[in-house]
């Protein structure tokens, strides 16, 4: 008795699937998407140590316009245009907390550019049961470009990265390190370090 019950069960999932078989191949549940969206919720840095000296490291970070500013686009209105220069003072006046170092290493900050909307690309596949396809998304992004001179070598020194207190909704860093070896990486959150 029991092995009768036992093998109707069986039979109703085969049956199931058999039914649903051809439902399962026009929307195959294989198909999907890496996420375009996370450039646009990722803060993004690239770090390269000097070519001629290891006290010298030059680094970029860009924040989606979205997190930055907390709209996506230009700044059309007085109320936007104002929260763009308050964003961008505050990152002139904290790009030391933004990004820091071991004091011991006695480091100077000089800013060499502020873009307010500059654009930037992702490249994302998107799959299917038949094909997978290539797309660039092109979003906006306050891009900070600034240069660390120190009194002793970066190499391999920690850099320190904190996003959380002016751009709290920061879901991730990627972080892109040019030293002796080229290196790609995700830190999870707002905030973390990584070796130059």
């Amino acid at each position: 008795m029991y092995f009768f019950r036992y093998s109707r069960q069986n039979l109703f999932i085969s049956k199931m699937f058999i039914i649903l078989l051809p439902f399962l191949w026009i929307f195959p549940l294989h198909a999907q998407e890496k996420n375009p969206t996370l450039y646009q919720t990722a803060a993004q840095i690239d770090a390269k140590i000097g070519m001629l000296s290891n006290k010298k490291a030059n680094i970029i970070f860009r924040i989606p316009t979205q997190k930055a500013y907390g709209f996506i686009g230009n700044a059309e209105t007085p109320e936007q245009k104002a929260t763009v220069d308050n964003v961008v003072d505050k990152v002139k006046q904290n790009i030391s907390n933004i990004v820091s170092v071991d004091p011991s290493l006695e480091c100077k900050y000089e800013v060499n550019d502020i873009s307010t909307f500059s654009y930037a690309e992702a490249d994302y596949e998107k799959s299917s049961a038949t094909e997978k396809q290539k797309i660039k998304s092109e979003y906006k992004v306050l891009k900070v470009d600034f240069t660390l001179n120190c009194e002793k070598k970066l190499l391999k020194q920690k850099i320190n990265v904190n996003f959380s207190q002016d751009f709290k909704d920061i879901s991730k860093i990627l972080i892109h390190v040019k030293s002796k070896q080229k290196r790609k990486f995700v830190i999870e959150g707002a905030s973390g370090s990584f070796n130059m």
